[in-house]
Formats: C-alpha cells, sequence, structure tokens
C-alpha cells in the first residue's frame, strides 16, 4: 500500500518530514529515554505532584486565585470527525460517519478526538 510506503520509517523520516539524515536515523527505546531523562533530575521533580506543589508554593497560602493553563500544539483539524462514531475501523483514521456507531461504548469517538 502507498500508506505503508509513505510511513516506513526511511520514507517519513527522510521525505515527509526532511528532518533526520537516514545513515544517521535509530529508533530509540522512548520509556527508557524518559526514564532516563527523569532519573537525572531532583527526586522531588520526580513525583507526579510536583506542578500542583508548585502551584501551592506560589499560592503561599494567600487567597489569590491561580489558574492552570493547557497548551495544545501541533493541532490536526478533521471536520469529517463525529463524536461517537466507532473507532475501531481497519483504516488508518476513523470516526467518520461511514465509520458508523460501534458496537460498545469502549469504542466510541470521544468529544475531543482519539489517537
Amino acid at each position: 500500500m502507498i500508506f505503508d510506503y509513505l510511513f516506513d520509517q526511511h520514507n517519513f523520516c527522510t521525505f515527509v518530514v526532511p528532518v533526520c539524515d537516514q545513515d544517521k536515523w535509530e529508533p530509540i527505546d522512548l520509556d527508557k529515554w524518559v526514564l532516563d531523562l527523569v532519573s537525572s533530575k531532583p527526586p522531588i521533580a520526580t513525583r507526579n505532584d510536583f506542578v500542583n506543589n508548585l502551584y501551592e508554593k506560589r499560592k503561599g497560602g494567600s487567597d489569590k486565585k491561580l489558574i492552570k493553563v493547557a497548551l495544545f500544539s501541533d493541532i490536526h483539524v478533521d471536520y469529517t470527525y463525529t463524536e461517537g462514531n466507532n473507532i475501531e475501523c481497519g483504516e488508518t483514521v476513523c470516526c467518520k460517519e461511514k465509520n458508523g456507531k460501534p458496537s460498545s461504548d469502549a469504542n466510541k469517538a470521544g468529544p475531543w478526538g482519539h489517537h
């Protein structure tokens, strides 16, 4: 299939998103990379509540109202995406009207997309 050809590691990295030299490209173990990165941080920064603790410290017991902001980047809008449609369709991109309704709630496309 043309899709498989375009998105194999050589073509994607070299032609589709020309950011890497194929001769130097090596697959990495993402889990190991993240763990290695986190292991170099101070122990306090490796906890899941690190950011929440920063907010509380910044607030300092005052009545200041703090807000958290989520930044979304690299968003891809699909105007044919339909919430509630089937996420399992055997195609690369699902969740469209033509994919119909799922047989279970677990396979329903959510309101903000499905990866």
